[in-house]
């Protein structure tokens, strides 16, 4: 009764701190790179009406940028089809997909370790979950910049709930036993750390030292099975 209380006012303190973040929607401008990088390929949807011509467009200015400035290729496609090439009014709408994607990142990441590798009992990882998932967010040292503005929040909170699901990628490829399956979750975990490493390369970074990690305790746990085999091999 008592873990049954406690989930409720969890989840109804969960309910309560998110929701403003979720209002705030509707006040979401673009601003600054918004427009510098929208400059063509919103000339080009002003034009055509087309999104696969504003792709195109978005793909070139994009390679232009890498060969003249750097090489967050990623980051650049992202912010060249940003929200304000199509429609201002609609802009916001960005923020709430973005907060759906981190929260659902962060659901992932925490199930994944903490029920499914380590092994709480129940439900105990949604307990973390409805604790840390708001203080992500209520902490974040600029909510405009991390949630609202759309160049800045899909470079960094973006970034991070791809992070956390490479994360989880990664460590259930490790543990794949059908050969077809590893290798196409191996293209994955690829591709999505590809994709961080063309935008983000501080996240890139920090998700390579996770995985690291991650193997690294593999290994541990692979020799210390081999050990308890050889001593219980040798006992009988």
């Amino acid at each position: 009764m008592r873990k049954h209380t406690l989930f409720i006012v969890l989840g109804a303190a969960f309910v309560l701190l998110l929701l403003p973040f979720f209002l705030g929607v509707t006040g979401a401008h673009p601003a600054t790179d918004d427009f510098t990088f929208a400059t063509y390929t919103h000339s080009t949807y002003v034009k055509t009406g087309s999104i696969p011509h504003v792709i195109k467009d978005a793909i070139s200015y994009t390679l232009r940028t890498w060969r003249d400035w750097q090489g967050t290729v990623t980051g650049v496609l992202f912010m060249a089809i940003n929200p304000a090439v199509f429609s201002l009014e609609a802009y916001g709408w960005h923020a709430a997909v973005l907060l759906v994607l981190h929260l659902l990142a962060w659901a992932l990441f925490l199930h994944h370790f903490l029920a499914v590798r380590i092994g709480l009992p129940g439900r105990m990882w949604l307990l973390f979950y409805l604790v840390l998932a708001p203080c992500s967010l209520i902490f974040l040292p600029d909510i405009v910049e991390g949630i609202y503005w759309y160049n800045g929040a899909w470079f960094y909170t973006g970034a991070q709930a791809v992070s956390l699901m490479t994360l989880v990628l990664c460590d259930h490829v490790a543990q794949c036993r059908s050969h077809d399956k590893y290798r196409l979750g191996l293209v994955g975990c690829f591709l999505l750390l590809f994709a961080l490493g063309m935008d983000n390369y501080i996240t890139a970074m920090m998700t390579l030292m996770g995985v690291l990690m991650l193997a690294l305790v593999r290994v541990y746990t692979d020799k210390g099975q081999e050990r308890g085999y050889s001593i219980r091999t040798a006992f009988v």
